[in-house]
C-alpha cells in the first residue's frame, strides 16, 4: 500500500522556503503595523516586515527576488505559525526563514540573523548565500 504524504509535504514541497514575520495576522494588525513602522520604526520588532515592505506594499525588489529564487515560497504570521504543523531543530523566535531540505526544515535566518541586516540587499545576500550552502 502506497503511503499518502502528509498535509505538510503536500503543502510544503521539498525545498520550499517558509518566512514567518514577528507580526500577528488581520487587517487591524496590518494597520496598526504599517503605523508603527512610520511613527517609531526603532521600536518596530519585524525587521523582515521593515526590511520588505514599504508603508502600505511589498517592495519591488523583494518581489523579484521571491520571482527568481525558483522555490516554492510561504508566508506566516507568528500567532498562526504553530498551525502549519511545521517543526525541527530550530528556536521558535521570530522573524524566522526556514528551507525544507531532504525532508526536515532548517533554519536558514532567525531574530540573531536579522538584528545585523539593515537592507533589503543585505536580506537578499544573506538569503542567497544560505540557499548556496
Amino acid at each position: 500500500m502506497q503511503q499518502r504524504p502528509s498535509d505538510i509535504e503536500k503543502n510544503h514541497p521539498e525545498g520550499s522556503l517558509v518566512f514567518v514575520w514577528n507580526a500577528d495576522a488581520g487587517i487591524l494588525n496590518a494597520v496598526k503595523d504599517s503605523l508603527h513602522k512610520w511613527i517609531s520604526p526603532e521600536t518596530y520588532s519585524c525587521r523582515l516586515c521593515e526590511l520588505t515592505h514599504g508603508f502600505a506594499k511589498e517592495k519591488k525588489a523583494w518581489r523579484t527576488f521571491l520571482d527568481s529564487v525558483g522555490k516554492p515560497v510561504f508566508f506566516y504570521y507568528r500567532d498562526t505559525f504553530d498551525q502549519t504543523g511545521i517543526s525541527g531543530d530550530f528556536p521558535y523566535a521570530f522573524p524566522l526563514v526556514l528551507e525544507r531540505n531532504k525532508s526536515q526544515w532548517k533554519k536558514l535566518l532567525g531574530p540573531d540573523q536579522f538584528v545585523e541586516i539593515t537592507t533589503l540587499e543585505g536580506l537578499i545576500r544573506a538569503l542567497e548565500q544560505n540557499l548556496r550552502s
